[in-house]
């Protein structure tokens, strides 16, 4: 844990903190109005804020440590930190000040946080399986502890048959009750056996594109369905498929992780910067077309991101496979 660094008169210096590993630090702010989100591929995305936005900047300090001290004893923190959580998991505040809709605003931009670094991670990799992945322990599908442990260890097994495996999981909330997984898996030989209708025994095919459901032999956990994913469809679509289960969820925590993956995933490029003039000059440079305007931001992409309609061929793929899902 970070530590607060403090005057000589016992005062906690509010934009200085210790590391743990002793390098004092210092907090400047800078604003900024445009942030390039950019992937391997060359697939841009500009989002500009005509109000601009705060952001921090961490420094290592070299001034003067004669008049300061670091306060080993106490947890740091932050100006805008209100809230902590225990090893029960309980929610308490931190701060006098603290206050319910402090609690409110922290899940909500936490949330969103998630949801720009689940894009950044799920948008910049190749992906060769959708699966669906459920758990037949009653105690694992309704413990998130639980059910990473089921997952990491699934995960540790696939690592050992290919070291370039990698993995995007999200967990969603089932509707007859506990949690199942959703996830992206790529450069691995996964295990596979045709999937079979559990009444009719015959081998299983979407409705509608005509792909073969399968499952995997390595989950042990429970029921699961796999599908190959086509390489005409656009990584995007798979992706904003994916991201509507993590607004589903009606969890209310913090400190949590939404999504699981492995450590060998890209992460797209990220440029904040300022403008004096606006963002005109890097929309015609890159090619960009607006996507999205409010009265916050303006997004730009030179690329296109498909309509999420249920009536796609591959929604409809995929929304055929989970029917036979069992708990």
């Amino acid at each position: 844990m970070y530590k607060n660094v403090e005057d000589k008169f016992g005062k906690v210096i509010d934009n200085m903190y210790c590391t743990n590993d002793g390098d004092i630090r210092s907090i400047d702010y800078a604003t900024n109005n445009y942030i390039i989100k950019s992937t391997d591929t060359g697939k841009i995305e500009l989002m500009f804020f005509p109000a601009g936005f705060i952001t921090p900047k961490h420094t290592e300090y070299n001034g003067l440590v004669d008049d300061i001290s670091i306060n080993y004893e106490v947890e740091r923190i932050t100006g805008r930190r209100r809230f902590s959580k225990d090893n029960s998991g309980r929610i308490f505040a931190v701060r006098d000040d603290a206050s319910i809709t402090d609690l409110q605003n922290l899940m909500k931009y936490g949330r969103k946080r998630t949801i720009n670094n689940f894009f950044d991670y799920a948008l910049n990799n190749k992906w060769e399986y959708f699966c669906t992945f459920t758990f037949a322990d009653e105690k694992i599908r309704n413990s998130r502890d639980l059910l990473y442990t089921a997952w990491d260890n699934f995960r540790r097994g696939l690592r050992h048959a290919s070291k370039d495996f990698k993995a995007l999981a999200i967990y969603e909330p089932h509707k007859k009750g506990g949690l199942h997984l959703h996830a992206l898996i790529g450069n691995v030989d996964l295990s596979l056996k045709p999937g079979r209708n559990f009444h009719t025994n015959e081998f299983i095919y979407s409705g509608v594109s005509g792909v073969q459901i399968f499952n995997c032999i390595n989950w042990k956990n429970g029921n699961n369905t796999v599908s190959f994913l086509d390489p005409k469809y656009p990584n995007e679509q798979i992706v904003m498929y994916m991201s509507k289960y993590m607004t589903k969820s009606d969890f209310v925590d913090i400190n949590n992780k939404r999504f699981f993956r492995t450590n060998n995933l890209d992460k797209r490029d990220t440029v904040v910067g300022f403008s004096k003039t606006g963002v005109k000059d890097m929309v015609e440079k890159f090619g960009l077309i607006e996507v999205k305007t409010n009265e916050k931001m303006t997004v730009y992409r030179n690329y296109a991101i498909p309509q999420m309609d249920n009536n796609l061929d591959f929604l409809n793929q995929f929304a055929g496979a989970d029917i036979h899902i069992k708990l």
